[in-house]
């Protein structure tokens, strides 16, 4: 099959890449040129979505060939060659290649799905199809917790955050599978007393309670060396995964009390690969993660008691103890050649 997806999140995007790629021998494509945008098939939940369409839309990297950094996501990416079919476009964050289709290209391509990940596109994809190919199929693609109604015209919807309490369409298809990421890259690896805690959230000053705990467990706990790497972050911006994966295996914790974000992001899973207890809050805790990471076994919750006295106070061998068993968590709920099996029938019924 031919795929045209769509780019917003640089991990979710690669992980499309690898399940329908890598695994199941499909050619994936993305949107690449304004005509996208200036042709009415791509839109955005942004104040500005000019400027947002040309970032995601890799405008600059396609006029200047030239590396470009994407600003909103944290990403460099560089033209690698263009073709009468299709441009190739190198994601120097994920070190990998992707097939990019101009607006042109993609009317003189056939395309059998069209998969949507940002919810207005469930609108415009579905104009999309009707107005240039009317034989393809749409899915929806789903991938945040705090929504709750999945789904008004797609007939086909790929879950990537299980057990959360979704509604959908009657006779909707529905298919779970997190997003897959490189477990040779982030693996389990003997957690060593590093006496550091890191944080890979993004913008982590825009969540304020967040920060506000931060604040308080560094000035709490000065004997660890508190590195603050997602986006804006004051100890510098990670921008690849081998720097990232690198910096999990180098640490004790993982700072993770984001709301709505310990059900199975990127963060949170690429830490339990790698065997990394993390710090949060049971309040933040949901999905399948619900009973599942628990205060002194594989976690410490912020919620409960004197959280910065049972850090301090943690030895060498409870603390692998505790990589050890949030690693077993880890493979208890993700298997990504099996949920690849279900994709796969999924695909052979999309309606």
């Amino acid at each position: 099959m031919n795929i045209l997806a769509d780019y917003h999140h640089p991990g979710l995007y690669n992980s499309l890449r690898m399940l329908f790629e890598n695994r199941l021998g499909h050619t994936l494509f993305r949107p690449i040129g304004m005509e996208w945008f200036h042709n009415g098939y791509w839109d955005y939940p942004h104040p500005d979505k000019r400027w947002v369409a040309e970032q995601l839309l890799e405008n600059t990297a396609l006029e200047s060939k030239s590396v470009y950094y994407n600003r909103e996501y944290n990403n460099f990416t560089k033209i690698k060659e263009i073709s009468h079919n299709y441009i190739t476009l190198r994601d120097m964050k994920n070190e990998a290649d992707y097939k990019c289709l101009t607006f042109e290209q993609f009317k003189n391509t056939k395309i059998d799905v069209v998969i949507a990940s940002v919810p207005q596109h469930e609108i415009t994809f579905s104009k999309l199809i009707k107005d240039h190919k009317p034989d393809t199929k749409l899915i929806l693609h789903e991938g945040n917790s705090h929504v709750k109604s999945v789904g008004t015209i797609a007939k086909n919807i790929m879950i990537s955050v299980p057990e959360i309490d979704y509604t959908f369409p009657e006779g909707s298809l529905i298919v779970y599978a997190h997003q897959e990421f490189d477990l040779d890259i982030f693996r389990h690896t003997k957690l060593y007393r590093h006496n550091r805690i890191i944080s890979l959230i993004n913008c982590l000053h825009l969540w304020k309670d967040a920060h506000d705990l931060w604040d308080k467990y560094k000035v709490l706990l000065p004997e660890y060396e508190w590195r603050m790497h997602g986006q804006d972050g004051e100890d510098g911006v990670i921008d690849n995964i081998n720097g990232i994966a690198e910096a999990l295996m180098n640490t004790s914790f993982v700072f993770h009390p984001k709301p709505q974000a310990v059900i199975g992001g990127h963060n949170l899973l690429n830490a339990m690969a790698c065997g990394r207890p993390i710090i949060t809050r049971g309040a933040d805790i949901g999905g399948e993660m619900k009973g599942k990471l628990i205060d002194n076994y594989n976690i410490i919750d912020l919620d409960i008691g004197n959280p910065e006295e049972r850090i301090r106070s943690i030895t060498s061998d409870k603390l692998q103890e505790m990589s050890e068993n949030i690693y077993a968590t880890f493979k208890k709920l993700v298997d990504f050649e099996q949920e690849s099996e279900s994709v796969r029938q999924f695909m052979d019924n999309l309606r």
